[in-house]
């Protein structure tokens, strides 16, 4: 399955009989994908990335806007530590 249909059919599920609000879900969801497919930042080391990117996608399987919210939380941490070492 492509990330449009996964997408939709998680939108499908959130929403059944709220069409404005699944549209507005299909949106998110596509924005939240855009953002993951930027891949790692610059500041955040290979393996510090591939563990947080595997967690989060495990916690969040098909819901690209929480799993993107995760790595998100996930790499601001890591960065609020690092400085606080130095």
């Amino acid at each position: 399955m492509n990330a449009e249909q996964v997408i939709r059919q998680h939108c499908a599920r959130e929403w059944p009989e709220d069409y404005s609000m699944r549209n507005y879900c299909i949106g998110r969801q596509r924005d939240a994908l855009a953002i993951l497919k930027q891949g790692r930042p610059h500041d955040i080391p290979e393996d510090v990335f591939e563990r947080i990117r595997s967690r989060c996608a495990a916690e969040w399987p098909e819901d690209y806007s929480m799993r993107q919210y995760c790595e998100k939380q996930q790499f601001d941490s890591y960065r609020e530590l690092e400085a606080e070492s130095e």
